[in-house]
């Protein structure tokens, strides 16, 4: 009895441990954090990384894993590749956006290009500095960790909206890069990007 007591206590500290304790910022430091977020993100000119994308969905069991590579150049150029479980690439430049399956140009129709063309432009808007704390484009508040900080956004420009209901942004607090995203879209699906270094 006492040692599966000790054991059910070991664990729970040990969940404990390892979740992230999260402290809501005033909007004068909230203001702070992303200036320094924004004035490190503005200075980068080009930026290469791996990423691994978890999309959960209500309507299935299992989660779907997707690997793949980003390539971002200032002020606009953006090229997102899926290299498994499938290969798939969207690349957009300024105004113009190519979706390439299997090597082969797409033909898309206009909603799937306007969502798209939507959600890689929030992408490079992110990337650029530009839209990331655009409180025209989101509503957002921010939090802090030990390491990292939490930015919380809800759409307000309506292509967004038709796709996502939230975009939760994960950066580190010391380098300021951003290491994770959450979209949730309007069905309640969460897709969760992690980046990783080449």
């Amino acid at each position: 009895m006492k040692k599966s007591l000790l054991i059910t206590l070991l664990s729970c500290l040990m969940l404990t441990a390892h979740t992230q304790q999260w402290k809501e910022l005033t909007a004068a430091d909230a203001k702070v954090a992303a200036t320094q977020v924004m004035d490190a993100v503005k200075k980068v000119k080009t930026l290469d990384r791996r990423f691994e994308q978890v999309k959960r969905s209500p309507m299935t069991t299992t989660p779907t894993v997707s690997k793949g590579k980003m390539h971002y150049e200032s002020p606009d150029v953006m090229l997102w590749s899926y290299e498994s479980p499938y290969s798939f690439s969207m690349e957009i430049r300024g105004d113009k956006m190519t979706a390439t399956r299997d090597g082969e140009v797409m033909k898309l129709g206009s909603k799937q290009q306007m969502g798209l063309k939507s959600m890689m432009k929030m992408i490079v808007g992110m990337s650029s500095g530009n839209s990331l704390f655009d409180d025209r484009s989101f509503d957002w508040k921010m939090a802090e960790s030990a390491d990292e900080y939490k930015v919380d956004m809800t759409p307000k420009n309506k292509n967004v909206k038709r796709m996502f209901s939230k975009v939760v942004l994960f950066f580190d607090k010391k380098s300021k890069d951003i290491k994770s995203l959450e979209l949730t879209e309007t069905d309640n699906s969460v897709t969760t990007i992690t980046f990783l270094s080449l």
